[in-house]
């Protein structure tokens, strides 16, 4: 039987463990995470690709894209995240029970009316609190959502073994719906030697970069089924891509002899 969402709220799963759980030093630690620095242009993403490691692994790069949003706080009144379960297995699209997700930075409320349209037009789309109950790589994205945005609403999606097809239908849907940005919450390479990790990531990068979405594979990226399905979406679109950032946390934490690799693009539409 699937577990419950305590009282209707999704509390934090990883909150002490990947990110602070104290509200002032989370502020601090995402505002520190921020880079502040302006890109080669302006960029009005419609999709975001970001990882979702501890912090002190991957925030910086994480930060580099959520600072995109820094002058566009009201762009934005809805975040759909689309997320690998880690501790399930699922062939389908898992929404959450969930009347709200709470980090140490508050309440965000999640858009039933619009995941209810969304899943009586999509039958891979299943409600799985089990799924969501202890999964981070929605909830590490929130904190910094929180602290870009003035205001927004959430649709929290993990996305199983689906056809990169379904999944680009999906997000076609979404990008329907106004003002919504769309988050891949995906790591890299996991747990190869330094340099072989950097070499791995960077054919990655190739293939994210070039839109070729059949050519990755569980060796990529963690996030697999999202990402492949945002890259065909973009692709079908003729839509840009600028990569934001790409380390691993060889970079971060200075231990070299297994890493993970973490990357971050922004995807937009040719005409901004």
């Amino acid at each position: 039987m699937d577990h419950q969402i305590p009282g209707n709220i999704r509390k934090p799963a990883v909150a002490g463990m990947f990110y602070p759980d104290n509200a002032t030093e989370l502020k601090s630690a995402v505002e520190g995470y921020l880079s502040h620095q302006p890109i080669e242009k302006d960029i009005a993403p419609s999709i975001l690709i970001v990882p979702h490691a501890g912090y002190i692994y991957s925030g910086v790069v994480a930060g580099k894209a959520f600072d995109l949003l820094q002058n566009m706080p009201n762009s934005y009144t809805h975040v759909a995240i689309m997320g690998p379960p880690h501790r399930v297995y699922l062939d389908k699209i898992a929404i959450s029970s969930a009347k709200a997700f709470s980090t140490p930075l508050g309440r965000i409320q999640v858009d039933h009316d619009r995941l209810d349209q969304l899943k009586a037009k999509l039958d891979s789309i299943v409600v799985s609190d089990n799924a969501h109950l202890k999964e981070h790589c929605i909830e590490v994205q929130l904190p910094f959502l929180q602290t870009v945005l003035h205001d927004f609403k959430l649709l929290p999606l993990l996305v199983g073994n689906l056809s990169v097809e379904d999944v680009s239908h999906l997000i076609k849907m979404l990008t329907g719906f106004k003002d919504t940005l769309i988050v891949i919450s995906t790591d890299l390479s996991h747990f190869l030697p330094y340099h072989e990790a950097k070499k791995c990531d960077e054919k990655t990068t190739r293939q994210i970069e070039s839109f070729d979405y059949q050519s990755l594979d569980d060796h990529s990226a963690c996030g697999l089924w999202a990402l492949r399905g945002a890259l065909h979406f973009a692709s079908v679109m003729g839509m840009g891509i600028q990569r934001l950032a790409l380390q691993n946390s060889g970079d971060t934490s200075g231990h070299r002899d297994q890493v993970v690799g973490y990357g971050a693009w922004a995807i937009y539409e040719q005409n901004n």
